[in-house]
């Protein structure tokens, strides 16, 4: 799971000021090295800090997992979601593409 256009370049410049310092700790293609779920919660916190929520659910009953976004946008919250993922590792990488297509459509606007 990479990050597309705009969000891929956002989120570096994110990176670079994440800890506050305005330091690099990581350049984007270290960071990439890392397991997805170590990536996954910086994704997250970058989606969030741009009205981009992500939640990821597990359903036990079902065996089932699935993503919900929800975007802020033009002073209603906006809704995307899907479903029946086998793991959760699979419903991470969606979400994250999910958010990745409504980031660069929004900086597209």
């Amino acid at each position: 799971m990479k990050l597309t256009g705009k969000a891929k370049e956002n989120f570096q410049k994110y990176l670079e000021g994440y800890f506050g310092n305005g330091k690099t700790i990581w350049t984007y293609k270290e960071f990439r090295k890392f397991p997805f779920c170590m990536q996954f919660g910086l994704f997250v916190d970058f989606f969030s800090d741009n009205k981009i929520v992500i939640d990821i659910n597990f359903y036990p009953e079902k065996e089932l997992h699935d993503y919900t976004i929800w975007h802020f946008n033009n002073g209603w919250w906006e809704h995307f979601g899907d479903k029946d993922y086998l793991n959760h590792s699979e419903t991470r990488t969606a979400a994250i593409e999910k958010a990745n297509e409504i980031y660069n459509k929004l900086e597209q606007m």
